[in-house]
């Protein structure tokens, strides 16, 4: 989600269109503090109504999806770090989570999220290489058409 919202930032403001902050992108690991930021991007690039995966049917199943996942983990902390500083767990005692239903689950919801990725760079290669093109030709009329007199 961090690099949705980072390259889509980078799109959008290579097309002059409204961009979003990512100032604090890298100071958190909250889901939902990135769910606007994605939103922004989607809308504003026309993909917001297109956004479906088994298990989502529209972006709003995707919001939940995020909320359902913060109330187990608010932070992203409690699976990379199971235990705090004073050796105390991370989870109630007896959370359970089938990790294989999970991953079954996200497995193409993470890939959409991918293909994002990959489609937010593809549109900025392509951009670029256009108004480099762009710039390039009309540095060439101006340099032919210095000193003429019309």
């Amino acid at each position: 989600m961090k690099a949705i919202v980072y390259r889509g930032a980078h799109l959008l403001r290579l097309l002059e269109r409204p961009t979003v902050d990512v100032r604090n992108l890298f100071r958190h690991h909250r889901l939902s503090l990135l769910v606007p930021g994605v939103r922004a991007v989607f809308r504003s690039l026309g993909w917001l109504d297109e956004f479906a995966a088994p298990g989502l049917s529209c972006f709003k199943d995707f919001e939940a999806l995020i909320r359902g996942i913060e109330e187990v983990d608010p932070e992203s902390y409690n699976f990379r770090y199971p235990v705090d500083t004073k050796a105390q767990g991370a989870l109630p005692h007896h959370t359970l989570i089938n990790v294989v239903t999970f991953g079954k689950h996200m497995d193409p919801i993470l890939e959409l999220l991918a293909g994002a990725v990959d489609g937010l760079q593809q549109e900025y290669d392509d951009l670029a290489e256009a108004k480099y093109e762009i710039e390039s030709v009309i540095k060439s009329i101006s340099d032919e058409c210095a000193g003429r007199d019309f």
